[in-house]
């Protein structure tokens, strides 16, 4: 597997094409989407990264989808009739057209099945062994009254193309080499079922990352996900410190801002975005304390080319001029969960720095490896700012400008 490159950001690698119907450039593969967990399995579902409890209506040929078929005339379909219910999984954060889907209760659940046969357990294994199956399934339990909405889930057929693209958690990192990074897409497309669906994992050492999109109608991503697992840790320590660095990436919807007349790219777009991540754990208190600095935010023009703004650039750049939003970071804040060495979970919130207002804004993570040398997480914030220009002039209308991002970071000690 090759590692990823951060200035390609390509587009099979935190996309946000909605994919179109095969072939074609390399970054339209996932098409203008608008926005655009951890693995200790008991015997029977678990804890927040085990195998889980899927109820599919029976599966007699043990293939992992139900034999429901046709009983409400979606089953199968992009249109929906997913009746995936877990009882645990790895943590997950959902989306529908790019708007933050808060669970009844708990977080949002998926299990990850690189083949019939293969649990949660398995395919973590598989995935983080370097050799990830050619075929891979998503199932989500978004944990709210839409569930059924979703597509029911298939095994997509891995994407050679994509997976063979940079991955932008590493530059120019080989899998093969220090960072340990691999990558893998997978696509599921059928006009007749009303699927177009593609599937992202990013594997570590000890950990692993997901983003789940179906893009179908077009250019918005109706259904999306983010999720994380990897083999947790059991020997947290419960003193001391440790700084994590590594990367993040990110997909993003603005909308609402006042576009200069002369600008190359509006500031109304969907963008690719990545940069580097900085984790503090205090393993005293439990406390968790972080940033993501965004390094490039990637969008279309008006042509449909691409541009890119590369944040902190004084000279001329491919994405002009300078919008507010470009220069946000993002903070973390959270608590690990439990007490002792096994508390591997933390959770929290994302804000928006600046005039942001922030909402809807959760951030999820865990430990992984020996003693907590690997942490992988996810996150989601909505933000308002009272100028839509960008400035700090205060409110003076209804207007604003608004930015949502969601992505997953990664970071090692």
């Amino acid at each position: 597997m090759r590692g990823v490159s951060v200035v390609a950001l390509m587009a099979c690698a935190v996309s946000l094409a909605g994919c179109g119907g095969g072939g074609g450039d390399a970054l339209d593969l996932a098409g203008n989407l608008e926005v655009c967990g951890l693995n200790c399995p008991p015997t029977n579902g678990g804890n927040n990264g085990g195998g889980g409890n899927t109820d599919n209506g029976g599966d007699s040929d043990g293939d992992g989808v139900g034999d429901d078929d046709d009983t409400d005339g979606n089953t199968g379909s992009g249109a929906g009739g997913n009746d995936t219910s877990l009882s645990s999984g790895n943590t997950t954060i959902v989306l529908e057209s790019s708007k933050y889907q808060k669970p009844t209760s708990g977080s949002s659940l998926s299990v990850m099945s690189g083949g019939s046969g293969m649990n949660n357990a398995a395919t973590t294994a598989a995935i983080l062994s370097g050799s990830k199956p050619t075929k891979m399934m998503m199932q989500v339990d978004t944990k709210t009254a839409t569930n059924g909405s979703w597509a029911i889930p298939v095994y997509m057929d891995e994407y050679i193309l994509g997976s063979n693209l940079p991955d932008p958690f590493n530059s120019g990192a080989d899998a093969n080499g220090g960072s340990n990074t691999r990558y893998r897409e997978y696509r599921a497309l059928s006009a007749a079922d009303n699927r177009d669906e593609l599937l992202q994992v990013w594997a570590w050492d000890n950990s692993y990352a997901t983003q789940y999109q179906n893009a179908i109608g077009g250019d918005e991503a109706k259904h999306q996900a983010w999720a994380f697992g990897g083999n947790a840790t059991t020997n947290v320590p419960t003193s001391g410190s440790a700084t994590y660095n590594g990367r993040f990436v990110a997909t993003a919807k603005t909308d609402n801002w006042v576009k200069p007349d002369d600008a190359e790219i509006s500031p109304n777009n969907l963008w690719r975005v990545q940069g580097n991540s900085t984790i503090n754990a205090n393993f005293g208190n439990g406390a968790i304390s972080g940033q993501l600095n965004p390094e490039t935010w990637t969008g279309r023009d008006d042509d449909s080319a691409w541009r890119t703004w590369t944040v902190g650039t004084s000279t001329a750049t491919l994405a002009e001029p300078e919008y507010y939003f470009y220069n946000s970071t993002l903070a973390l804040n959270g608590n690990m969960a439990g007490t002792g060495a096994t508390r591997n979970t933390y959770s929290g919130t994302t804000t928006l720095s600046g005039n942001f207002v922030s909402g809807d804004n959760p951030m999820y993570g865990g430990f992984y490896g020996n003693a907590a040398s690997e942490t992988t997480g996810i996150f989601n914030v909505y933000g308002t700012a009272p100028d839509p220009r960008g400035g700090s002039g205060g409110i003076t209308s209804n207007r604003r400008g608004y930015l949502t991002i969601n992505g997953a970071f990664h970071g090692t000690r």
